[in-house]
C-alpha cells in the first residue's frame, strides 16, 4: 500500500482550498455548530433556569445582578437569533447569517460590560463573609455572592472564572470571525461579473431587409437607373432622379424598350404586384 497523501496545512487555517476552523472543521460546519449550541444554551436556559445560572457563571460570568439579567435576556434571545444562524449555513443565506452575526457581536460588547460588573464584587467577595451587611450597602443584596462568602469559595471561585471566561471568550470569538468569513464568502461578488460592458449594442451586426419597396428603390438608384413607379409611389421614397435618366435617349441606349431597363422595371412589377 502507498503512502497516504499528507493534508496541506496552512498557517492560517485553510485545508487545501477550504477554509477551516481549529484546524479540521469545515467553516460552514463551525457556524452550524455555534448557532446550534446557542439555541441549545437558550433552551437549557428556558427549563432549568437556575441550574444553568449557576453552572455558567465561571465560564462568562453573572455574578452580579446587573450582568445576570443581562445574560439571561441575551441568551434567552439566542432561541431565535441561533435558529436563524443554523438556517443560514444550513442553506447558505447571507440574510439570516447576518443576523446571527449581529447577535454574535452584541454578546461580546456585553461580555465586556459583564467583567466590569462582576470583577469588583469577585475581588470584595470576602466582605460578604466578614461585613455581609457592608457588601449589600456597597453591592447590593446578591444571593449568589453571599452564599459563595458563606461557604468559603471565594478563592476557588475567582480562580475559576479569571481562567475558564478567557477561554470561553476566545472559543466565542473564534465562532464570531467564523461567521464573518462564511458570510464574506456568501456575499462575495465573481470577478467576472465586476467588469461587465454596460455599452449598448454598437450596431455593426445591423441588417435590413432587401425585400422591402425602400431596399429595391436604393439598388435602382445605386444602379443609376430610374426607379419604378410602383416603388417610386412608396411614401417617403419619390423619384429619384439620376444621370441616366436626366441623359437623353438613354432608354435607348440599352437597345430600346426591351433593354435592362424595362426589364428590371417588369421583374419590380411581379415582385411588387
Amino acid at each position: 500500500m502507498g503512502a497516504s497523501k499528507a493534508i496541506d496545512w496552512d498557517s492560517n487555517g485553510w485545508v487545501g482550498q477550504q477554509r477551516m476552523v481549529f484546524l479540521c472543521i469545515p467553516i460552514r460546519t463551525a457556524v452550524f455548530f455555534f448557532s446550534a449550541g446557542s439555541t441549545l444554551l437558550a433552551l437549557l436556559l428556558f427549563q432549568w433556569r437556575y441550574a444553568v445560572e449557576k453552572d455558567r457563571r465561571p465560564f462568562v460570568g453573572g455574578y452580579a445582578e446587573e450582568s445576570r439579567v443581562m445574560i439571561d435576556i441575551l441568551e434567552l434571545s439566542a432561541l431565535i437569533w441561533g435558529a436563524l444562524g443554523c438556517a443560514g449555513a444550513l442553506y447558505l443565506k447571507g440574510s439570516w447569517l447576518r443576523v446571527f452575526y449581529y447577535y454574535q457581536a452584541l454578546r461580546l460588547i456585553a461580555w465586556f460590560v459583564t467583567f466590569a460588573f462582576d470583577v469588583p464584587e469577585l475581588l470584595s467577595c470576602e466582605l460578604g463573609r466578614d461585613d455581609p451587611h457592608g457588601f449589600v450597602t456597597r453591592f447590593g443584596h446578591n444571593e449568589a455572592m453571599l452564599s459563595l462568602a458563606a461557604a468559603g469559595l471565594c478563592d476557588d471561585e475567582r480562580s475559576f472564572f479569571f481562567t475558564l471566561s478567557p477561554l470561553t471568550l476566545a472559543f466565542f470569538l473564534r465562532g464570531f470571525f467564523a461567521t464573518q468569513s462564511l458570510l464574506a464568502e456568501i456575499e462575495e461578488v465573481p470577478r467576472y461579473l465586476l467588469n461587465v460592458p454596460k455599452e449598448t449594442a454598437s450596431g455593426s451586426f445591423y441588417s435590413k431587409s432587401s425585400g422591402t419597396r425602400s431596399a429595391a428603390a436604393e439598388r435602382f438608384a445605386e444602379a443609376g437607373l430610374p426607379v419604378p413607379a410602383e416603388i417610386a409611389g412608396y411614401p417617403g421614397y419619390p423619384q429619384v432622379a439620376t444621370p441616366l435618366m436626366a441623359a437623353p435617349g438613354a432608354m435607348q441606349s440599352f437597345g430600346g424598350t426591351g433593354g435592362p431597363p424595362m426589364m428590371l422595371q417588369n421583374m419590380a412589377s411581379r415582385t411588387f404586384m
